[in-house]
């Protein structure tokens, strides 16, 4: 989300590609979003999408298995010389310093982001466990925002030292579209003048606002409580 328009990236071989296209808010309690995009772009068909990030004056697209991202310019949507990496692309954001990626795995790798060269990488753990299946990326308040593949939920992660600080337990927005289990959670983005969280997934039919109102300290125990669902407020 960036001046009321949403950056969206769409997987799936023959399908992928990346949109911008535009919101308007005459409701506190649901938005309008306009059905032509202001820039739609296709990818060839040997490529799948996934995450996708705005950093300064770029856009950085992730591919799946293709190990190439795709580079444009944000203003002119002109596509510029594509960057290169090793292993899969999941979700990716950045921390105002680096291109942030996931690969399923339980670590997260840190890019420059003019070469998308490994600066270092993280271990995301809780209480001493490795948190794997690490997909989409926000970075968000100081903290990373990963969502768990095929899992409803949400965790908040420290970026110095990888550990999961919390969990947003998304269950109860999920159950109302569960009528198919591919429909999983999957798209996390940050509306910096809301100051709340645009969570929706794969097929899903609605996006959420989501804002945490409070948060409960993390429990020292192995099995640690999520916040819960009523101390967040969907718009």
């Amino acid at each position: 989300m960036h001046d009321d328009k949403f950056y969206e990236s769409s997987g799936l071989y023959n399908k992928s590609h990346w949109l911008i296209y535009p919101v308007e808010f005459p409701s506190t309690k649901w938005v309008q979003i306009t059905r032509k995009p202001d820039f739609i772009f296709k990818l060839h068909k040997r490529y799948f999408a996934e995450g996708l990030t705005l950093f300064k004056d770029k856009i950085y697209l992730l591919t799946w298995n293709e190990r190439k991202v795709f580079v444009f310019d944000s203003k002119t949507h002109e596509e510029l010389k594509p960057l290169r990496f090793s292993g899969e692309g999941w979700g990716l954001t950045h921390d105002n310093e680096y291109l942030i990626r996931s690969d399923g795995s339980h670590q997260l790798f840190f890019h420059h982001p003019d070469t998308f060269k490994v600066q270092k990488t993280l271990e995301v753990k809780d209480n001493n466990k490795k948190i794997d299946q690490l997909n989409e990326l926000e970075f968000a308040q100081g903290f990373i925002w990963a969502n768990l593949w095929y899992q409803h939920k949400i965790v908040k992660i420290d970026p110095q030292t990888g550990e999961v600080l919390g969990e947003l337990n998304l269950q109860p927005i999920a159950e109302t579209l569960f009528d198919n289990p591919e429909k999983v959670l999957n798209g996390i983005a940050w509306d910096e003048k809301r100051q709340g969280f645009w969570i929706t997934g794969k097929w899903w039919p609605k996006m959420f606002l989501i804002k945490i109102s409070s948060q409960q300290p993390k429990s020292n125990s192995s099995n640690p409580h999520p916040i819960p669902p009523n101390h967040r407020q969907p718009e």
